[in-house]
């Protein structure tokens, strides 16, 4: 009887171990027609059409007809035939919130880009048989769940405009009306008719711009789900269709649902070995498009013809100018070399009184200059290509010899929007102070901003209290808002941001005798007090604890400073500049190489609000007021006009 009893054990262990699975996958290569490497596929975003179609993997230059080929094999187990369906899923991994997590409908993913396929058929296959080899294919598009808020209008084509016209001369009691517009606004009937044809075509919003939804940088993985008839009656719409919601009003996502073990209705759901590497890169040779001012005569692949505006990767920036807020400087001409001494900064100082101030210079005055920070009134003359580095020069211009010297800002920035990964700038930044630590008043500065501050590109809803606001001069507060921004900028102030905290803490300290500059980096949250430690000034990131500052509740961003020796980040060929940019943290990381990258400064989710926007990339050296990073350690109003250019060059921007 024991050995009857050990050996139906036996039986039912070797039972268990037997697979009791109907369907088996044998083959899943979501990326048959790419080489791969170490496993994973990596591709690089072909930019040619990006700005008005959006980032597409892959695109028609990278594959024979656009698209990933996918070729899969199954093998029915069973005693009896199967029909089955199938349909292929993607995701972004690296920039995600968990599968199964109520924020995972916010994560990037998506289906064949026609949506109202939904389970494709597959050939019957005979029991205990394999099935053919399925080939399919698929490519990763911008918003593909069709969301509505980024509908609107493309650029409208002569032709699409004469149908519209048509339209409108075919419809008599709508041709009637424009040419009673015509006769009140003393315009002809063709005017009027093209006037409001656009206007309608503007309002009708039927296009898909899925550039306002880019795919996510970084890794991709696939997933292919099987089911039979029966399964595939039950499956919810909004799983079959991804552009359909639930009962709530809500996507939901594919990823969680199949992973989910409670939903286990189907025959299979496998996510492939093989992953996708994504990565967008722009080129300093691609060109510069400059949109505002006349183009200077030197200007160097920089302007706005047809060529660069369809292929260019960067736009000049032209930072805001405050016109309320005046600079009061000393009316000199120098450059911050080594001659410029501690001395000659504080005798200059006190040199020129505050109290008196023209609106003009003049050499030898004795009297400063009220005056304020500009941008260049020669568009392409402050950015240029340099084919000999192939980088883009930023320059602040020097006023040697100018009747009318100015502190002129300038910048590039990417033209290409994107959310969340790691955005790195390979980038010469130019020396901020000199053997005596005096500082040139530029700030440099790599960072990320919103792309648009239209409705489409708001960030998710603040509900303690709202995002902070100024309304008719008073601080109010909104739920939503579009702007977000991301910093690092690079200064000579004081390491501690309080007064308070020098005094009580460090005495002895004088940002003046250091030869560090600070690295500040600063999130944008707009005030939103959502975070549970938004009040909390210390975060811990691996065995480095961050003090960050805000300067009053209702303060709209967050700041760290770290001190760096400007040695070793300035005189170096290049430095590299990476903000890591995650669905609940943001790391700033600066380094010599890409393997020898750093953190100085750390931030997450329970600290500061993170933004979920499309943001671009910029890198700008900036002439700020001089009492934007206290405690001062040179006054921008003490600081003199530049007389020679200073110069940074940007060679990369990448995100991965």
């Amino acid at each position: 009887m024991k050995n009857i009893t050990i050996l139906f054990a036996i039986i039912l262990l070797i039972a268990s171990c037997q697979t009791d699975q109907n369907i088996e996958l044998i083959v899943f290569n979501p990326i048959s027609n790419i080489q791969e490497q170490d496993g994973a596929v990596h591709l690089t975003a072909d930019l040619s059409n990006a700005l008005t179609e959006g980032i597409k993997y892959p695109t028609i230059n990278q594959t024979e007809n656009g698209k990933f080929e996918v070729k899969f094999q199954l093998k029915n187990n069973s005693d009896s035939a199967q029909e089955l369906f199938y349909k292929i899923y993607y995701q972004n991994e690296s920039y995600k919130f968990p599968d199964g997590s109520d924020k995972s409908i916010f994560n990037f993913y998506g289906s064949w880009q026609d949506t109202e396929i939904g389970f494709k058929p597959i050939p019957k296959i005979k029991p205990n048989s394999k099935s053919e080899s399925i080939t399919d294919y698929i490519q990763i598009v911008g918003n593909p769940r069709n969301e509505k808020r980024y509908f609107g209008t493309k650029k409208i084509s002569a032709e699409k405009l004469q149908r519209k016209i048509n339209e409108i001369k075919n419809n008599p009691k709508w041709f009637e009306l424009i040419k009673d517009k015509a006769t009140q606004q003393k315009i002809t009937i063709e005017k009027s008719l093209i006037d409001n044809a656009s206007y309608v075509l503007r309002k009708e919003k039927n296009d898909n711009l899925r550039w306002q939804r880019n795919p996510r940088a970084g890794e991709y993985s696939f997933l292919l789900v099987v089911m039979n008839q029966d399964q595939l009656n039950k499956l919810p719409e909004w799983i079959k269709h991804i552009d359909k919601t639930n009962e709530k009003g809500l996507f939901e996502n594919p990823y969680s649902y199949f992973l989910n073990s409670k939903n286990n209705s189907f025959e299979l759901a496998k996510i492939a070995d093989k992953k996708l590497k994504t990565s967008m890169v722009f080129l300093p040779e691609t060109g510069i498009v400059a949109h505002e001012g006349k183009i200077a005569s030197d200007a160097c692949n920089c302007g706005n013809d047809d060529y660069l505006e369809n292929h260019a990767h960067f736009e000049e920036f032209y930072n805001v100018i405050n016109w309320n807020k005046s600079h009061y400087n000393i009316p000199i001409i120098a450059d911050i070399d080594d001659s410029y001494t501690r001395d000659l900064f504080k005798s200059n100082s006190f040199k020129y009184p505050k109290d008196s101030a023209v609106d003009y210079y003049k050499p030898g005055q004795k009297y400063r200059i009220k005056d304020m920070s500009y941008i260049s009134d020669s568009t392409c003359s402050a950015v240029k290509y340099d084919s000999a580095s192939k980088s883009i020069w930023v320059i602040n211009k020097g006023n040697n010899g100018k009747s009318h010297p100015r502190k002129q800002s300038a910048g590039v920035m990417t033209r290409y929007g994107f959310m969340y990964g790691k955005v790195t700038g390979k980038i010469k930044f130019p020396e901020l102070i000199n053997k005596h630590n005096v500082w040139n008043g530029v700030t440099n500065a790599f960072w990320v901003i919103k792309q648009s501050g239209s409705s489409w590109n708001n960030r998710s809803e603040c509900k303690n209290k709202g995002y902070v606001a100024k309304k008719n001069g008073k601080l109010g507060y909104e739920p939503f808002t579009s702007y977000s921004e991301i910093d690092f900028e690079i200064i000579k102030t004081s390491r501690y941001a309080y007064s308070k905290e020098i005094k009580e803490k460090h005495p002895n300290y004088k940002a003046q005798l250091t030869d560090n500059i600070i690295v500040a980096c600063t999130n944008h949250d707009i005030g939103c007090q959502d975070p549970v430690n938004y009040f909390d000034s210390e975060i811990i990131y691996g065995d480095t604890t961050f003090t960050t500052y805000r300067w009053y509740p209702e303060y709209r961003s967050k700041f760290i400073r770290t001190p760096i020796n400007e040695d070793k980040m300035f005189k170096t060929d290049y430095y590299y500049y990476q903000i890591g940019w995650y669905p609940d943290s943001i790391v700033w990381k600066i380094g010599p190489t890409m393997d020898k990258l750093y953190t100085v400064g750390y931030m997450d989710k329970t600290i500061t609000k993170i933004p979920d926007n499309q943001m671009v990339a910029v890198m700008s050296q900036e002439f700020h007021h001089g009492d934007w990073w206290p405690p001062v350690a040179f006054h921008q109003d003490n600081i003199p006009y530049p007389k020679n250019d200073i110069i940074g060059k940007l060679y990369e921007i990448r995100v991965e």
